[in-house]
């Protein structure tokens, strides 16, 4: 952590202590890094994602230092490219000066980009094994996450194939299946092993999974059944 060694209500930037320091350990430019700014567009994000550093860099052409800032947040990013409603750019401060910057079209750009690279097989750290039930974005987000983190992760989904309401619940002009597919595939080459057609309670059971060596368990089986409206006629059928 950096420690602040300057007090900024008396400091006048002269840099006589930075001078004489015979230690050399004071800067002008010191501060915690708990306190680092967050930008109205970052915190309206629900990912947290530091749109302003990487936009920077894009301007600067840097565009694989850009693709890896958002790799550190986003773990899906063309599927967020293309379904994200990005609050974000309601909070631009961009657009007090003329319009919003489209951030939404930016990170569909680098993302574009991310999924032409060929996957790498992430770097296998731990032996203890990590089950998650589930395929869609919550399953396909933990996955990524924990098989960055170095941890063997396998994937059990009970349709043909994964992708949870990302398939099945967004329609294919929205969220095109190709665009899907390479970012299950990305993520299945740096390591994760997928399992279709399999039902939890019935192929799949948690002592099962527990005798076959899984140390963590996560179920992203999502909300399958939609809310009742308590009005008259909300029972009948096909209603």
């Amino acid at each position: 952590m950096a420690i602040k060694q300057i007090d900024d209500a008396k400091c006048i930037g002269c840099g006589v202590c930075v001078n004489s320091c015979s230690m050399d350990v004071l800067r002008l430019n010191q501060f915690l890094i708990e306190k680092e700014e967050i930008t109205p567009c970052r915190s309206a994000c629900p990912a947290g994602v530091n749109m302003r550093g990487y936009i920077y860099l894009l301007t600067q052409g840097k565009l694989e230092e850009a693709m890896n800032l958002i790799r550190e947040a986003l773990p899906l990013p063309a599927i967020t490219g293309h379904v994200c409603f990005h609050p974000c750019e309601k909070e631009c401060a961009r657009k007090e000066v003329d319009e919003a910057v489209n951030i939404n079209a930016l990170e569909r750009y680098v993302a574009d980009y991310w999924l032409q690279e060929k996957a790498k097989r992430a770097l296998r750290i731990y032996v203890k094994k990590v089950a998650i039930v589930g395929s869609g974005p919550a399953g396909l987000a933990a996955a990524y996450d924990l098989v960055k983190m170095g941890y063997p992760v396998a994937v059990f989904e009970a349709q043909p194939f994964p992708g949870g309401m990302l398939r099945t619940g967004i329609p294919e002009y929205r969220l095109p299946e190709r665009i899907l597919e390479a970012q299950i595939d990305y993520i299945e080459g740096m390591g994760v092993d997928f399992t279709t057609g399999v039902t939890f309670g019935k192929d799949l059971t948690l002592s099962g999974l527990r005798k076959n060596d899984y140390k963590a368990i996560l179920f992203a089986i999502g909300a399958q059944q939609s809310r009742k409206i308590d009005i008259d006629g909300a029972q009948i059928p096909d209603v």
